[in-house]
């Protein structure tokens, strides 16, 4: 057993943790993906023509991504993004309902640490001949609490609550610090 005495941790209290942006986009109007040789982290994402990823207005601090990983032979990963979407108005809310609808969805989610994670692709970052496979979206059981609420805080802001899962056969790639977000989020 190595000494452990006279190490220490700290931790910046100060800093911010969680969810900070989420992109959706369907993965069918995806025309390719590029992953890096060697870090193997999604580079750019190209959109089929007249199509566009969209960056969506969330409430930071009641979203979150959490992973959960089985082990042994054949490990499966269950990733559940929960959102809460304000700024709600008609159009978002038949926006949000498509996605619901959509079994063909995918997101990109940035956290607070400046990592972004891509949602929705089976793909195994150790493996540089695989290559990456969009997988069905399911409405999470967490969603049977989706629907219109009502913040009763400050801003009493009506919101939406949704809850999309992606099970795959390994962890979520990562994206790199590079990605163009501009590009993606501009129609092809």
């Amino acid at each position: 057993m190595p000494d452990i005495q006279g190490l220490t941790y700290s931790v910046d209290c100060d800093k911010r943790t969680g969810v900070k942006e989420v992109y959706f986009f369907k993965t069918n109007e995806v025309s390719s993906i590029t992953f890096d040789g060697t870090s193997r982290e999604a580079t750019a994402i190209t959109m089929a023509s007249t199509k566009q990823g969209y960056k969506v207005e969330i409430d930071d601090d009641e979203s979150s991504l959490v992973s959960t990983m089985a082990g042994g032979f054949g490990s499966r990963t269950s990733t559940l993004l929960t959102v809460s979407i304000y700024k709600l108005n008609d159009s978002v809310r038949e926006i949000v309902q498509s996605w619901d609808r959509n079994a063909c969805l995918g997101a990109i989610v940035k956290l607070y640490n400046g990592s972004a994670i891509l949602c929705g692709y089976d793909f195994d970052s150790t493996d540089s001949n695989d290559v990456y496979k969009p997988v069905k979206k399911l409405n999470a059981s967490g969603s049977a609490n989706s629907g219109l609420v009502t913040d009763t805080g400050e801003t009493a802001t009506p919101k939406y609550l949704r809850g999309y899962q992606w099970t795959t056969n390994y962890e979520a790639p990562f994206v790199d610090a590079a990605f163009d977000y501009d590009t993606f989020t501009t129609p092809a």
